[in-house]
């Protein structure tokens, strides 16, 4: 006898105005869910830390028709805190959140924050673009100098606007967005000098002594390592025996982020070559007896066991790297 087969079940249908949920990952590792529903054939947006806050907030959008994502009174402001908060503070790297919400703070809310997202126009934001592009800012404490502001810095401007009010015609808030065809200063791109093997063996070589900062850099050269990743490692991240190194943690703004700020991808682990190997080796055994000759004087030190700390032992400042860096 052959045995009957059993119809296969039938997956349950949702009902009207349900919504679709989805598990869904940023670029710095963290976990996050995405709720869409359609109604009357446009859709609309919602994202939360947890499944159930996202069904909360489909259930209001369906409850209120679609209209609690488009509010007739809501502004700029409060649209672009909206944005940050639910938004970006989910899916990008804290250092993209701190970056974008400082931007808005200082340059977007004194000038546009007041007027209504469904009013604002192109006009509105190119007369920003303008003003800042020709705006001067004070460089300096003690020898105060006037300088044109950075066309990168005008740029973010334009991102941050074009990217929230995208964000404005997902969630039904306007139809189009008014941040389109800007004209924006132009970047000039500086002459690169590309370091050939050679150069790099030539830099390898160069007695730096006991300066930090060179020696960081050479290790930089070497293995493609960002300033923060360089500046949060410590000596458990080196493998002498294996000769590797592990990228795991980052600084950003004065503190230590780990796991990596940028992407998951941004875990690695980096091969060293010799000369690299003795540097560091070298490197560490400077530090120690640094360490001793400040102890032996009952002098305070805070030993992070950073590979480039401060003086002191804690965490380097990014800033005063970078100029050192530069030179």
């Amino acid at each position: 006898m052959t045995e009957e087969k059993k119809p296969k079940a039938k997956k349950p249908k949702r009902g009207n105005y349900e919504g679709t949920f989805y598990k869904k990952r940023s670029t710095s590792g963290r976990e996050y869910i995405e709720g869409r529903i359609v109604i009357e054939g446009k859709p609309y947006y919602a994202t939360a830390t947890t499944m159930s806050a996202c069904k909360d907030k489909i259930r209001k959008i369906k409850a209120a028709g679609g209209k609690e994502q488009r509010p007739k009174n809501i502004t700029v402001k409060d649209y672009i805190k909206h944005w940050l908060e639910n938004e970006i503070k989910l899916s990008k790297a804290k250092a993209t959140y701190d970056n974008y919400k400082a931007t808005a703070e200082k340059h977007i809310y004194p000038e546009l924050g007041k007027i209504l997202v469904g009013r604002l126009t192109r006009l509105d934001v190119q007369q920003l673009i303008q003003k800042k592009t020709n705006e001067k800012i004070t460089i300096g404490t003690k020898n105060k100098k006037q300088k044109q502001r950075s066309p990168r810095h005008v740029r973010l401007i334009a991102i941050v606007l074009s990217a929230s009010m995208k964000s404005a015609v997902l969630s039904g808030i306007i139809t189009t967005s008014p941040v389109h065809n800007l004209v924006l200063p132009k970047i000039e791109k500086g002459k690169q000098e590309i370091l050939t093997p050679e150069d790099l063996y030539k830099c390898l070589n160069i007695d730096v002594g006991n300066d930090t900062v060179a020696i960081m850099s050479k290790l930089i050269m070497f293995t493609g390592l960002r300033r923060g990743e360089a500046l949060a490692l410590t000596w458990s991240d080196i493998d002498f025996k294996n000769k590797t190194l592990l990228v795991n943690k980052s600084v950003i703004k004065g503190k230590i982020l780990k796991p990596m700020p940028k992407n998951t991808s941004s875990i690695r682990t980096i091969p060293l070559v010799d000369n690299i190997i003795i540097i560091l080796k070298n490197w560490q055994a400077e530090q120690q007896k640094y360490i001793s000759k400040v102890k032996s004087l009952n002098l305070a030190y805070d030993n992070n066991n950073y590979v480039f700390p401060a003086d002191g032992g804690g965490l380097r400042s990014p800033d005063a790297t970078r100029l050192g860096l530069k030179r």
